[in-house]
Parts: structure tokens; C-alpha cells; sequence
């Protein structure tokens, strides 16, 4: 979970979380204050990222299921239409083997492993909408 919250002082706030199954609780990845802004967040998306060209051989895949944004006047606000974007790397055709798109009951991205496979840049995508809000209680997450 990630968030960002304006200061008010000209700073914003941007916060990590993960839930730790093993622990029944969230716990804190990171907090930073980024200067001369005033927002929240926009633009919200998903990346599956290969650091190492050396490792361009091999497959990788992230699936992405039962995602919400929390909005400040809507409350939760379930994510089921996705647009597929990609890098620099898949616009200017160095690399080809990236898809994405509907997976069971979520969306997928894939990339690298020399696959033949391509998914076209700016398809849209929609799953069922599964109505399972997350429980969160915002003020008991760690600082």
C-alpha cells in the first residue's frame, strides 16, 4: 500500500506499507518528505521491472488481484479497468516480449524470456468487480 498526503507546509508525505501475513499486521517499507509539492496521488499504476539486462533471458511475471485506491471524498474505490502501457525499451521496439492483461480473477504483466508474445500498447482491459473492500483501519498503521 502506498500513499502520499500533503503537508501543508509545501511538502508531500509519500508512505510504503505491506501486510505481513505471518505477523497479522502492516508494517512500514518507507516514508519520505519530497519538497515543493502539494498533492496526492494520481496517475496510479502497476510495473513488473527487469534491472539487469543480463537476466533478459529469463520470464518474469506479476499477477495483480482485488486492487482499491482510497479516496479522501469517495472512500474505497475498487480498481477493475486497466490500460496497458509500456517503456521507452517496448515503444521504440528494442524489446517484444512483454504482454499483459486479464488473469483469472486479476490482471498480469509479463516480460523478458525471449516470448513472441506482445500485448498492444494502450489495450484496455476490465475484470468483474469483486466488491471485497479492505479492511484498514489508517490510524493503527505504523509511522
Amino acid at each position: 500500500m502506498v500513499g502520499a498526503k500533503p503537508d501543508g507546509l509545501g511538502f508531500t508525505i509519500y508512505t510504503a506499507y505491506f501486510f505481513a501475513p505471518e505477523e497479522n499486521q502492516w508494517l512500514l517499507i518507507a516514508s519520505f518528505k519530497r519538497p515543493k509539492t502539494n498533492t496526492y496521488l494520481k496517475n496510479l499504476y502497476s510495473f513488473l521491472e527487469n534491472f539487469e539486462p543480463e537476466t533478459g533471458n529469463q520470464a518474469r511475471q506479476a499477477t495483480y488481484r482485488n486492487q482499491w485506491a482510497f479516496d479522501t471524498k469517495k472512500g474505497w474505490v475498487e480498481i477493475n479497468k486497466i490500460t496497458f502501457t509500456a517503456d521507452a525499451t517496448a515503444r521504440i521496439g528494442y524489446r517484444k516480449d512483454y504482454e499483459g492483461g486479464n488473469l483469472g480473477d486479476g490482471f498480469y504483466l509479463k516480460n523478458c524470456g525471449f516470448s513472441n508474445k506482445t500485448t498492444a500498447i494502450k489495450t484496455l482491459f476490465e475484470r468483474p468487480l469483486k466488491n471485497i473492500k479492505p479492511q484498514m483501519n489508517f490510524e493503527q498503521l505504523p509511522n
